[in-house]
């Protein structure tokens, strides 16, 4: 079996069904699955962990990854459905939900807009959530298309408690779309699955250039 990772660069980002809105659950699930085989590829996930989730609007319900898998190996049939409070209402034979289910559930619940929530552990973004800091916005992009990560603490993964905290942090910040989570990586909302897929990678490059500049010093060469 080949395990270098779906071939995504022609076929899933430039799909027609990726780029446009999803007008039912089929197409949802599709575009779900092909932002989980994105992350993968792009290292902003590994081996088994995260997660994805996604729904066509407010109180329709939610199709998420289960709990232990790589999100390489995702197909369509393998999501769950979900009640929008997370109540588990089809999953597939040998699968069982996410720990993280309720910290989906929250995203949703403090932002109708989302559509797409993302719950992954880019290196970069994840050590800042370790060391409890917010990402630095050193470029323009990120000043403008990020925006502030507000960092969650002592609470742990999976809980209602998480949950609550981050429906407490988008309150506070309401233009953040993207939570670090600390000692764990990050969770993020977008209006779609390829949305989402689009800050993931946006949110790990703008960490990864704050370490890069952190550690030029003023004897870099060129300066």
């Amino acid at each position: 079996m080949d395990r270098g990772g779906p071939d995504v660069e022609g076929s899933a980002a430039c799909s027609r069904l990726y780029l446009e809105e999803a007008r039912n659950d089929d197409e949802l699930r599709a575009q779900l699955v092909e932002t989980c085989h994105l992350l993968q590829s792009r290292f902003l996930i590994r081996a088994t962990g995260g997660n994805v989730s996604g729904r066509r609007g407010p109180g329709e319900p939610i199709w998420m990854t289960a709990s232990g898998m790589a999100l390489s190996e995702v197909r369509p049939d393998h999501l769950l459905k979900l009640s929008p409070s997370g109540e588990v209402l089809e999953c597939p034979p040998g699968h069982r939900p996410s720990y993280e289910t309720t910290t989906h559930v929250a995203m949703y619940e403090a932002s109708d807009d989302a559509r797409c929530v993302v719950h992954v552990h880019p290196p970069h973004a994840t050590a800042y959530a370790c060391a409890e800091l917010e990402i630095p916005l050193l470029t323009i992009t990120a000043q403008v298309l990020l925006g502030r990560t507000p960092v969650i603490t002592l609470v742990e993964s999976g809980t209602d408690s998480l949950g609550q905290a981050l429906i407490q942090a988008a309150r506070e910040v309401p233009d953040a779309r993207c939570f670090l989570l600390k000692d764990h990586g990050l969770i993020l909302r977008d209006s779609s699955p390829r949305a989402a897929f689009h800050l993931a990678e946006l949110v790990e490059e703008t960490a990864q250039t704050a370490w890069i500049r952190a550690h030029i010093g003023r004897h870099a060469p060129g300066s």
